[in-house]
């Protein structure tokens, strides 16, 4: 089978290599690279908006429920009006796979963004894109845990008590292991949510749950984990650059206390280690 070709990640690395070249490893990156921005532009502001709001309720009493129901509420929100963006990356990632395993044609508009959103609107119409969206709903939980374990871990390794300022490698490691730990518990969801994106025509899931089901009795429990390392590897490092980043630009416009300098991060520190 074709699929046993992208077994283990160096064997994947190199059918893509020997049958798509080096512009094979970059299928979709346009769709990618307005995908992300304007994802986390998003989230980060809605998603202190709803904290603020959340933490004016009777749930201030509890953090951790405010932050991870804001988590949730945001990405339901950023989710369904980023979709499409996340659509068109999959469909061109794929398309090569469809035109070795199909002799239809169906797939041959995808050579750019634009002609991918014109071929898919043609021929599919404009509810395409948005095919799996409910199973992104349950990648959406990863948020509920990702956001409360960042909080903890960030006021636990990467605040300083006495500047309040987040450390680099706190941060890092922070949004590194809150990523880890979401990212085991949503993973097939998102394994569901690539299938059901894929399809064209008439589609074999009814929903995310029976397309869970589906996968699972047909290819076994283990392929709803598939690629699942790739992906860590992948997602870890976009996650610590991107939560660093955010870190960085949020301790550097609010204002400073009277009696210190701006510094956005304070600078690592040799007398006391980052663990207590």
């Amino acid at each position: 089978m074709t699929e046993a070709k992208y077994t283990g990640i160096f064997r994947s690395v190199r059918t893509i290599y020997v049958e798509e070249g080096i512009r094979g490893m970059y299928r979709g990156y346009s769709a990618a690279l307005c995908s992300f921005p304007v994802y986390w532009s998003l989230y980060f502001p809605t998603y202190e908006f709803v904290k603020v709001q959340l933490s004016n309720t009777s749930l201030d009493q509890y953090p951790v429920a405010v932050q991870g129901l804001s988590a949730t509420i945001t990405g339901t929100a950023v989710d369904v009006v980023t979709y499409p963006l996340w659509f068109l990356r999959t469909r061109m990632h794929t398309q090569h796979l469809h035109q070795i395993t199909s002799a239809s044609h169906a797939r041959d508009g995808y050579s750019t963004l634009r002609s991918t959103v014109g071929t898919i609107f043609q021929r599919e119409g404009p509810g395409a894109f948005f095919k799996g969206l409910s199973a992104s709903c349950f990648g959406i939980l990863s948020y509920g845990i990702q956001f409360p374990v960042y909080e903890y871990l960030k006021h636990q390794v990467a605040i300083d008590p006495d500047t309040q300022k987040p450390s680099a490698s706190g941060v890092v490691l922070a949004a590194i292991v809150s990523k880890a730990i979401a990212a085991s518990f949503s993973y097939p969801g998102d394994v569901v949510r690539t299938r059901m994106q894929d399809q064209m025509g008439k589609s074999t899931y009814k929903h995310f749950l029976d397309a869970m089901v589906q996968i699972a009795r047909k290819e076994g429990v283990g392929s709803l984990y598939a690629g699942f390392r790739v992906n860590i590897f992948r997602i870890l490092p976009q996650c610590a650059t991107t939560f660093f980043v955010y870190e960085h630009v949020k301790a550097s416009i609010e204002p400073p206390r009277d009696d210190e300098p701006r510094l956005p991060f304070r600078r690592f520190s040799t007398q006391k280690p980052l663990l207590q």
